[in-house]
């Protein structure tokens, strides 16, 4: 089908046990692709992705959709135009119900870590506790440490509710974010600055995956740079592989 019809740009929706051999073969032919996330099972996967891309030239963008969220991208834009607002301390759950599968933190909670780390400065430390509900759900509890930013993180996907709340604290003032709901609310020196509400449009509008197949096509018509690629991609899958293995300290690649 690619070789009969030519097409300009590729959407690449992959189960996670086949996104590296298909990825790679896709990124050899040269053509823009948004590439399904986590890119690849595990760090090492992603870092040969990455390296296909390199080598290839490819441009790509890997689907890491709640960037795109308009809370999400509410509260970064209003952080942008304050430059004396830095965050410090970020806060981020993920509960789900009967989410029992074994990659579950690499191939959904990476959302939530994506979208904290969105906000961060980097991260040199993770420090993270696992344990298994009796249904055999895998939750965990992790910090997040930047050079100046710290983060909490709980996820749950066993815990009997469906929510995805994130809290960005600074000097003077509180950014509280309902990614699934998609509303943003933000109070500075006592008093509510901002609110905004996006949960009267559609699922697919709400959770950020139209703007970001609204960016990947007009990036790719305009031959503008696609983001996120898989190496800005890579600090996400580092960071929960680091998760999934209760990581106690200084965090490095793990090919």
């Amino acid at each position: 089908m690619i070789d009969a019809e030519k097409p300009d740009a590729i959407v690449a929706i992959t189960p996670l046990e086949l996104t590296l051999d298909i990825g790679r073969e896709l990124l050899s032919l040269g053509i823009p692709v948004l590439l399904e996330k986590p890119p690849g099972r595990t760090v090492g996967e992603a870092i040969e992705l990455s390296r296909a891309a390199e080598s290839y030239g490819t441009p790509h963008m890997v689907s890491l959709n709640r960037r795109f969220n308009p809370a999400v991208v509410g509260a970064r834009e209003w952080l942008r135009g304050r430059s004396e607002a830095e965050a410090l301390q970020i806060t981020g759950r993920m509960l789900r119900v009967s989410r029992l599968e074994d990659y579950f933190i690499s191939g959904t909670a990476i959302h939530l870590v994506d979208t904290i780390l969105s906000f961060m400065d980097g991260v040199t430390q993770v420090y993270s506790e696992r344990w298994q509900t009796k249904a055999g759900g895998r939750s965990a509890s992790a910090q997040l440490c930047g050079s100046k930013t710290k983060a909490l993180l709980l996820i749950a996907p066993d815990s009997g509710a469906v929510v995805e709340p994130c809290k960005i604290v600074g000097d003077d003032f509180c950014i509280e974010i309902d990614v699934l709901g998609s509303t943003l609310s933000i109070m500075q020196s006592g008093s509510l600055t901002l609110e905004r509400r996006f949960d009267d449009q559609p699922p697919f509008v709400m959770d950020g995956s139209y703007a970001e197949i609204l960016s990947f096509i007009h990036s790719v018509e305009n031959g503008d740079r696609l983001s996120p690629t898989l190496q800005e991609a890579l600090l996400s899958m580092r960071t929960v592989d680091a998760i999934e293995r209760g990581a106690m300290g200084d965090i490095s690649w793990r090919t």
